[in-house]
């Protein structure tokens, strides 16, 4: 028997040690007689993770090609590249896909797939779901979802694989009876005693009152040997990602480093956005027949329809002067191309009515593509104001809701411009 092999850790002392920096293989070249904390060899040495796994295929997707388990794949890339990344996880339920979507579109960043294939043949065995985050150090910081898309047996794994990896794992913890609570924490506690998880912490948010869950916890805590803490109730988890992100912070704050050495989020929401004034570059004082109110008025509209499960990014804009009115969200930074197409396909889709002698007023448009829906829809009662929003096809957005929501903030705009 081979007496280097590693021995299976048991006693708490040796098992702490999976919880330090050192065990992410983030120093190749650890001295044998380090000087300092271990926390300043993480600071030294977190240049050198790379959350990138697989080609970048485009459209928002990754791709692995792979000759084994995807489980056994992404843990020979956690251990090659050393990523720093979060797991949310919920208990029971879909609500972490959904929060998921939500902060996509608070952040406004795009919702990304790790497609992993079969070497050879190019098959489908699982995607994973994920948001990127930029540091204070400029590195980028993933929040996978822990639920893949895959047949159960991959699915469990790929679950295992992340728990155990993750810096971070985000639990949302659902409203559940007694039973069913005690149940879910004891099946998450052997998932990661069996994968001997390197979490440094895990962040519970739940939906009700605290206190049941908290009860719980004590034994949980106790049995997995990793700091938990919990968050306000709230019913809409994406409330609490302020207080995950101190979370993250406080692990990985160092007193005596410059920020562009530490692995730091924001731990604020990107500004809302607003409306150009006309005293602002790129004046819309040629917004005929608008009011400073409506102006804005756009602009709450745009942040409230990005706000709505998997939409990803929401323009306004004249056609007719091409001059962007509002935006939200994740949208190509070439604003004057984007708006001179939907000009150009909104002038064809006109003539094409006419053509059919359907009449040539346009109501909406909706075009479908690989991984997004593009809903284009002209604003009630403005003028040459046209609306698009980027859809996710993978989101559960309910089209009649979408509608519903936009025949709604179109009653607002009408009762500010009567005003």
């Amino acid at each position: 028997m081979n007496s280097s092999r590693p021995t299976r850790p048991g006693l708490p002392s040796e098992r702490a040690e999976r919880y330090e920096p050192e065990s992410w293989g983030i120093a190749p070249e650890r001295p044998a007689a380090p000087t300092g904390p271990k926390q300043d060899n993480l600071a030294s040495q977190v240049i050198q993770a790379d959350a990138t796994i697989g080609r970048d295929a485009g459209h928002n997707t990754w791709e692995l090609l792979v000759s084994c388990l995807p489980a056994d794949a992404l843990v020979q890339q956690f251990e090659l590249r050393s990523p720093f990344f979060m797991v949310l996880h919920d208990l029971h339920g879909g609500a972490g896909r959904r929060m998921m979507m939500d902060l996509a579109a608070r952040l406004r960043v795009p919702v990304q797939r790790l497609v992993i294939r079969r070497q050879g043949f190019g098959t489908e065995l699982a995607s994973l779901y994920f948001i990127e985050m930029r540091a204070s150090n400029g590195q980028v910081v993933r929040l996978y979802a822990s639920e893949a898309k895959a047949d159960e047996l991959t699915r469990t794994q790929l679950r295992r694989v992340l728990l155990e990896r993750c810096r971070l794992g985000i639990i949302i913890a659902p409203v559940l009876s007694q039973a069913e609570q005690d149940s879910s924490l004891t099946a998450l506690a052997q998932t990661l005693q069996e994968g001997h998880t390197r979490a440094r912490r895990l962040v519970f948010l739940p939906l009700v009152d605290a206190a049941p869950l908290a009860a719980g916890l004590a034994g949980f805590a106790r049995r997995v040997l990793v700091p938990v803490s919990i968050a306000p109730a709230h019913m809409r988890p994406l409330e609490n990602w302020l207080f995950v992100a101190a979370c993250w912070n406080k692990l990985h704050a160092l007193a005596d480093k410059p920020l562009q050495q530490q692995w730091l989020l924001e731990a604020e929401w990107p500004e809302e956005p607003v409306l150009a004034s006309p005293s602002q570059p790129g004046a819309l004082h040629t917004l005929v027949g608008l009011s400073e109110s409506q102006l804005n008025t756009l602009g709450h509209y745009a942040r409230d329809m990005s706000m709505l499960k998997g939409v990803e990014s929401v323009a306004i804009f004249n056609v007719a002067t091409l001059q962007m009115a509002a935006r939200a969200g994740r949208m190509t930074p070439d604003d004057e191309t984007l708006m001179k197409q939907a000009r150009s396909l909104v002038a064809s889709l006109q003539g094409l009515g006419g053509t059919m002698e359907t009449g040539k007023a346009l109501y909406e448009c909706a075009v479908r593509y690989a991984q997004h829906h593009v809903w284009i829809r002209p604003m009630r009662g403005v003028a040459n104001m046209l609306m698009m929003v980027l859809v996710n096809v993978d989101a559960p957005t309910d089209p009649a809701g979408l509608k519903a929501e936009a025949d709604r903030l179109d009653r607002q705009l009408a009762a500010v411009r009567s005003a």
